[in-house]
């Protein structure tokens, strides 16, 4: 299959500017962690770190090559035009590879959680709104 140049380069720029957003996030949250008053505090905000790193991978459309080539077409169309679905199924199909990997996504937040749901916060700020 031969690349389309500028999906390429849209889905560069794309990948590009949510690594900047991605940067600028994450160590916002690091610089909590460094002025964290308890163990506590850090363990939370390492916790936040972590399921901020899995929440921000770049698995949406605009971080798909494919999604982008086929201009967002996110409906059951897309399922007999995409190439990816052609080989991992469309997208939204609860047995496409996409969405094994969202279910993954979805069960390592949880996971992390739970790791850390046994620690005593005392008052700590919590991350739960962090996307």
């Amino acid at each position: 299959m031969q690349v389309d140049r500028n999906v390429r380069d849209t889905l560069v720029a794309n990948l590009e500017r949510r690594l900047d957003l991605f940067h600028k996030d994450a160590l916002q949250i690091i610089r909590q962690i460094a002025v964290a008053d308890t163990v506590e505090g850090i363990m939370e905000r390492k916790r936040c770190l972590l399921q901020f790193y899995v929440r921000r991978m770049p698995t949406g459309v605009d971080e798909c090559y494919f999604c982008l080539h086929h201009k967002h077409m996110f409906r059951a169309e897309c399922g007999k035009e995409c190439a990816y679905a052609a080989v991992h199924g469309w997208c939204m199909d609860m047995d496409s590879t996409y969405r094994k990997i969202m279910n993954c996504k979805s069960a390592l937040i949880e996971s992390l959680e739970l790791y850390y749901a046994g620690e005593q916060y005392g008052g700590e700020q919590k991350c739960g709104d962090i996307k």
